[in-house]
This record gives structure tokens, sequence and C-alpha cells, in this order.
């Protein structure tokens, strides 16, 4: 990995906010630095090299037919949480038909190691899954699916059912 000039990682960033569309930028500030942090990793590979972002995918991705989802108007989506965090799973609140593991993967960790390319090339896949529920709204249990699916798919032109961060509550 080569050294890195102060003044390169300075003009980059400036490079990153004055250029035509660079990724949109919160309204209250027109700041999106999380877009910023991941571009520079990706760019200078200062967090994986390219080979392991290639296996680490290899080991999210899901390619065999899905069978027996929940048909219903509300799904909940845990991504990975309830193989992990189960315990957190528990009560009235999350009486609702549940979709999690690998197909429901919001790939979103890619992003923050600097490899957002990887997270967006999977969004239509999870979004295709998530319809096949029947769902008209997505209730989310990680705040990274409910960005994934309110904020950056639409940026990529992805149409999502409505998207909702469990602790939303408007």
């Amino acid at each position: 990995m080569a050294t890195i000039g102060l003044n390169q990682i300075i003009g980059d960033i400036i490079d990153f906010y004055l250029r035509p569309g660079s990724p949109s930028k919160s309204s209250h500030t027109n700041a999106n630095p999380f877009d910023l942090i991941a571009s520079l990793q990706k760019k200078y590979h200062t967090f994986l090299t390219d080979k392991v972002v290639a296996e680490e995918e290899s080991k999210y991705v899901f390619s065999h037919e899905l069978k027996d989802y929940p048909q219903a108007d509300r799904v909940m989506t845990t991504c990975a949480f309830s193989k992990t965090h189960d315990h957190l799973l528990q009560g009235e609140l999350y009486d609702l038909p549940r979709v999690d593991g690998k197909p429901y993967n919001c790939w979103m960790l890619f992003s923050n190691w600097g490899a957002p390319s990887i997270h967006q090339k999977h969004i239509s896949e999870l979004v295709e899954r998530l319809a096949n529920t029947g769902a008209k709204e997505v209730i989310c249990f990680h705040d990274d699916c409910y960005n994934t699916l309110a904020a950056l798919a639409p940026e990529l032109g992805i149409e999502v059912p409505s998207a909702r961060f469990i602790f939303q509550n408007t």
C-alpha cells in the first residue's frame, strides 16, 4: 500500500464535494461524510484489498432458490440479526412475519468496508426477495437495512415497497 500524502487526501475530499453527481447530501447540512469516507477507503484500499473484498462477498452471496417465504402486507426484515442476536427479537413488537439471514442481507457491511460497489450490486436482489413476500410495507430491524431500502435503493432507481425503521413512528 502506497503512502498517501495529506495534500492528496485533502484534494480528494474537495474533489468529492465539488464534482457533479456526487452522492446525495443531507438536506440539513449539505454533508455526506459516510459516502466520502467509503469512497476514499475504496480508492486507497485502506480497509480491505480487492482480493479480500471478493473473498468476503463470496461468503455472503445467496444463490439458492427461496421457498416458504411469508406472504403478508407487512414483513419484518432482521438481516443477519436473528442468527446472531435472536434474544433481541422477543415480544409483541416483533410479532410480524419475518425474513432474515443470508437471502435478506442488506450488504451495508461492504460500504462500511470501503467497497460500496458490492453493496450496490446486490441491492436489487434484496428488494426482489422482499417484493416476493407481497409486502406493501417492510419493517427494518437493522438501521442499515432501512438506509439501504429507504435511501440508497431509490437513488439507484430501484423501486422499493414502503420501508420503515422499527422505531420510526411517522
